[in-house]
């Protein structure tokens, strides 16, 4: 079991070994030992059917999957909500003597444009760190 193999601290203080001297890992009410995940004494899931051994033999090739599905969506809204901000912020300063109305409809005319480079900085953040598609193993 791969998870019985980590060498995490973490995992490490939740292993333990049962009455009949055998490892397992428990969390909480969970427990994951050679028979399957338990839920306190309930068996939810049999060990066969979430662990799937595949031959070395048949493995051809293997690779990340890419980014979740809101991976370029969360990095465009927070460069979209950064962007608009600062560029609220930088505009509505008011000097002496500035009619204050002026100087929040200024900020509200810059925070568009702030937004829309926030968006632009948004998607170059994501891309640059886009987990690679090259593959991490190919069979000879």
């Amino acid at each position: 079991m791969a998870i019985l193999a980590a060498s995490d601290e973490p995992f490490q203080q939740l292993l333990t070994h049962s009455a009949s001297g055998r490892s397992q890992y428990v969390e909480d009410h969970v427990r994951l030992d050679r028979d399957g995940l338990w839920i306190d004494t309930r068996l939810l899931v049999v060990r066969a059917d979430f662990i799937a051994h595949i031959g070395r033999g048949d493995v051809r090739e293997v690779r990340f999957t890419g980014p979740d599905e809101g991976y370029w969506t969360r990095h465009l809204l927070i460069g979209l909500a950064a962007g608009a901000l600062l560029g609220y912020v930088y505009a509505s300063q008011c000097g002496p003597g500035a009619v204050r109305s002026e100087c929040h409809a200024y900020g509200r005319m810059f925070m568009v444009l702030g937004g829309g480079g926030g968006v632009g900085a948004g998607a170059a953040v994501a891309a640059y760190h886009l987990p690679p598609t090259e593959p991490i193993y190919s069979a000879p």
